[in-house]
């Protein structure tokens, strides 16, 4: 973390903007917390076991889901450069629509929304106030209505797209000549 920590001040130092994304273990089958702090790994593209759902409350890892938000939110608040929060856009659950990490899948989206819901509103309470959020797609997966996957204005400053496979979406710019 140490490391992270310095290179993410070292581009905020020189105007630039710091993204953070991670690809954390699947929290039925490893350690969700563990895998934030740099500790055993395991596979973020591991789907099996209801992933999700035992992250929401009343799911059987939601302590351990508590415990990831409350490390993240500490990293946050003390990334500090002469006693300024760096800002940080999260892209939290990335690529949210795909169906190829734990999280992600069209067959949990309703645990999945709520979850990164609960992520804000832990990092908010923890006075996290340096983090920008988005929500990011996979703009070429099977369920690309970001309507079905929006968490609401409260909880975002604003969606991203990824295209990794298959055609580009194209969205033509306000006033562009097409």
């Amino acid at each position: 973390n140490a490391n992270l920590k310095a290179r993410m001040l070292e581009v905020y130092a020189s105007g630039g903007f710091v993204t953070l994304h991670h690809h954390s273990a699947n929290p039925v089958n490893n350690s969700i917390a563990n895998s934030l702090a740099g500790g055993a790994g395991g596979n973020h593209q591991d789907r099996t076991g209801s992933p999700v759902a035992a992250c929401v409350t009343g799911g059987s890892k939601r302590a351990e889901f508590i415990a990831y938000c409350d490390r993240l939110a500490a990293f946050l608040n003390d990334l500090t450069l002469d006693g300024v929060k760096c800002p940080v856009i999260l892209r939290w659950f990335h690529e949210i629509n795909g169906e190829f990490f734990w999280w992600n899948g069209s067959d949990r989206r309703v645990d999945c929304v709520q979850m990164f819901k609960d992520l804000i509103d832990r990092l908010k309470a923890q006075g996290v106030t340096n983090a920008l959020y988005s929500l990011n797609f996979e703009v070429s997966a099977p369920d690309a209505n970001i309507a079905n996957w929006y968490l609401g204005d409260d909880y975002l400053d604003f969606v991203s797209g990824l295209a990794v496979k298959g055609p580009v979406c194209q969205i033509p710019l306000k006033g562009s000549q097409q």
